[in-house]
């Protein structure tokens, strides 16, 4: 079983500037990375370096940019390259940085013709919401409430959900109905989540399914008033109980629950497990998205 999502492969040149605070940023979506194993230096082996990264990571990142390319890599290293994943679950893919199309053919022409993500044209959050895409979808999925909470935990203050997930809008008009189920969440979640109906509208719009986006909020908006109705909290539990809400919509809690909220109780989160596994719903991955104008 692999112990990682994904490594990354890179110019040790481009450690600083590039990848670490890529690196970081993937952390911030919950994604288990590993990369300081593979700085390549001069006289480093790549096709062991994706060997040894693919043993313990399901999907490896090379970034390819001019410090990369200008290392004198052997021919068997870069048809290694483009083999590695061959009779294997595992997939490499490219990071085009600061190069071009033509830069990357003359430097290995399968590489090429590869899908690639091309970081030039996008925002370091963009590029790891790329990554995660690919990486964990059913982390993609959940992005911005993966981001909300780590938000809220401190953990994430230069990843922004809203630069993460402000894609194009995919449906222009909802009908009535989905709009009042929007109105209704956001009524449930203002005091944390303050913002107009119209910008709430706008970020359901963008999601690729989003009414099982907001079937998943109305499960935690259902959980969140029978917690403010039976148990009474200040606003800081509120918050509080919100976070341990967002961590369940996108996966099971933390061994120890307390010692990441402890100005919960335990019957306060035993509360909370217990309606949402009978109220939570989790969305699913790879459905076909609904489409209302399109």
């Amino acid at each position: 079983m692999s112990s990682y999502d994904v490594f990354i492969s890179h110019a040790s040149e481009d450690k600083r500037g590039f990848v670490q605070p890529l690196a970081t940023a993937l952390a911030a979506m919950d994604v288990a990375v590993w990369y300081d194993e593979f700085t390549l230096n001069a006289g480093d082996s790549l096709s062991k370096s994706i060997d040894r990264g693919l043993a313990d990571s399901r999907f490896g990142l090379v970034v390819l940019s001019p410090s990369f390319l200008r290392k004198p890599w052997p021919e068997y290293e870069l048809r290694g390259l483009v083999s590695k994943e061959l009779g294997r679950d595992k997939v490499i893919v490219p990071i085009w940085l600061s190069i071009s199309r033509d830069d990357v053919l003359a430097f290995s022409p399968p590489l090429a013709d590869r899908f690639a993500i091309q970081a030039d044209s996008l925002s370091l959050e963009e590029i790891a919401a790329e990554v995660l895409r690919v990486v964990r979808p059913d982390r993609h999925a959940q992005l911005r409430r993966v981001l909300l909470s780590t938000q809220l935990e401190g953990k994430a203050v230069n990843v922004q959900p809203q630069r993460v997930v402000a894609g194009s809008v995919r449906h222009s008009v909802f009908p009535k109905i989905l709009l009042s189920r929007i109105n209704l969440v956001r009524h449930v979640f203002l005091e944390m989540l303050p913002g107009t109906l119209e910008e709430t509208i706008e970020d359901f719009r963008r999601d690729t399914h989003p009414e099982q986006e907001i079937c998943v909020w109305e499960a935690m908006a259902s959980v969140y008033l029978d917690f403010k109705r039976e148990c009474k909290p200040d606003a800081a539990r509120r918050n509080a109980a919100f976070n341990v809400l967002l961590h369940l919509s996108t996966g099971p809690l933390p061994t120890r629950p307390r010692r990441r909220w402890p100005l919960l109780s335990a019957s306060d989160v035993k509360f909370i497990r217990e309606r949402w596994n009978q109220f939570g719903v989790h969305l699913p991955v790879g459905i076909t998205p609904l489409a209302y104008d399109s």
